[in-house]
């Protein structure tokens, strides 16, 4: 959100520590890192799989539900200048749309 957050890393790139999950409003870490940018990323979920149906000899019309979770998490990065110490404090949100693994098939008659 705010204007300069990105001007202080134009010509260095820094690396993150990211949540892998947020459980009874506890985040969780499993050390991963990504590079600190504005650009959207895409994450494999572990939902990636296929299901088989029977669709019947004719013509048939259906259609599936997958649900999905929307998370925004609040966060404060410090950021030091090594030359001179100046300190700059970046506030953002870190937003989530993840499959939750629930899914259905509707039949149409």
């Amino acid at each position: 959100m705010e204007k300069d957050a990105f001007i202080w890393l134009k010509n260095d790139s820094i690396s993150v520590e990211v949540p892998t999950s947020i459980y009874n409003e506890k985040i969780y870490f499993n050390g991963e890192k990504r590079l600190y940018n504005n650009v959207p990323s895409i994450t494999p979920q572990g939902f990636e799989g296929t299901e088989t149906i029977t669709i019947p000899a004719g013509q048939s019309a259906f259609s599936t539900e997958i649900e999905y979770r929307k998370r925004k998490v609040s966060y404060e990065l410090r950021l030091i200048n090594n030359r001179i110490a100046k300190e700059k404090i970046i506030e953002g949100k870190w937003v989530e749309f993840a499959p939750t693994g629930e899914y259905s098939i509707k039949w149409q008659d």
